[in-house]
C-alpha cells in the first residue's frame, strides 16, 4: 500500500491509497480547508464517505447534513454531492475509480454556489 498526493490547491489536498480496494476503486484522504467547499459532482456508481477528524457541511442532492468525526454516509448513484469545511477536516471517499471521477457530471447550479463559498 502507498500514499500519494494527487492534487492540492487553495480548498484542499487529495492523497491516494493505491492498492487498498479491488478492481482498482479509489480510497481516497481529503484535508478540506475550513469555509471551503469541493464537489457538485455525480457519478454512475455509489461512493462512501467517512468524516476522520473535524466537521464537514455534506451535500447529497438537495440534502444538507453536519457530519462530524466518525459520520458516514453513502452518495447514491448519479446524485450531486459536494463537501463545505466548517473546521479544518479529514475525510475519506471510496467505492469509484479514478476513470469515473476523470467523466463525472456536474451539477451547474450547486457549482455556482460552491463558487460563492470559495471566493
Amino acid at each position: 500500500m502507498k500514499l500519494n498526493k494527487a492534487h492540492e490547491d487553495s480548498r484542499r489536498a487529495v492523497y491516494i491509497v493505491d492498492g487498498l480496494l479491488p478492481d482498482n476503486q479509489e480510497f481516497s484522504f481529503i484535508k478540506l480547508n475550513k469555509g471551503k467547499a469541493i464537489g457538485a459532482c455525480s457519478h454512475t456508481k455509489e461512493e462512501y464517505w467517512v468524516v476522520i477528524k473535524g466537521e464537514v457541511e455534506v451535500w447529497t442532492g438537495n440534502k444538507k447534513i453536519i457530519a462530524k468525526t466518525g459520520d458516514s454516509g453513502i452518495f447514491p448513484a448519479n446524485t450531486s454531492h459536494a463537501c463545505v469545511g466548517i473546521q479544518e477536516s479529514i475525510f475519506s471517499e471510496w467505492g469509484i475509480v479514478t476513470a469515473e471521477k476523470m467523466v463525472d457530471a456536474k451539477d451547474i447550479e450547486m457549482k455556482k454556489e460552491l463558487d460563492k463559498i470559495n471566493d
